[in-house]
């Protein structure tokens, strides 16, 4: 049986005279992590392999970033369930936090256009270079060659046979 209820873990703070963090059990590892400071987070210590792990759940709160007792038995139930398994639950939600920002830079990467791209990099170059002319040679080059052949192309998309299909006609 669950040893908090959402208005201990609202009332708790953090006791006088101890050193470190204090946690309030919860019961099958759900711990509510309480620091000197007062700030409140939840945790779970499970075993995996043969291995005590402690995993962060996150911040307490009511409200859209924080998490609640009932949010944060949920989260604790879905690790448990990947321990169940086999399956570290701390290297699976690394790998869910990189897999949706890979899918975030594909998506941005598939959004932006070579011609998108160069003119972002001259316009934050162009300070540097000294010669007038050369700062027109670059558009120049990139608007003869370049942006006919793969102009709207997705940056993702870009590739060998794209830069010969430009350098074709120079060479």
């Amino acid at each position: 049986m669950p040893a908090l209820t959402a208005l201990k873990v609202s009332k708790a703070v953090y006791p006088v005279g101890r050193k470190g963090p204090a946690l309030l059990s919860d019961g099958q590892g759900l711990n509510l992590q309480i620091m000197p400071s007062g700030s409140k987070s939840w945790t779970l210590r499970f075993m995996l392999n043969g291995r005590s792990r402690s995993m962060g759940l996150g911040a307490y709160g009511e409200g859209h970033n924080g998490i609640s007792l009932s949010k944060a038995r949920e989260l604790a139930a879905e690790a448990r369930a990947l321990v169940k398994r086999g399956i570290d639950p701390i290297s699976d939600r690394a790998n869910t936090i990189k897999a949706e920002k890979d899918a975030a830079a594909l998506s941005l990467a598939q959004a932006r256009t070579f011609k998108d791209v160069s003119i972002e990099y001259i316009q934050t170059h162009e300070a540097g270079w000294k010669n007038t002319k050369h700062r027109a040679q670059w558009f120049s080059t990139l608007e003869t060659y370049a942006f006919p052949a793969i102009g709207d192309t997705p940056v993702c998309d870009i590739d060998a046979d794209a830069v010969e299909q430009v350098l074709k006609p120079i060479w």
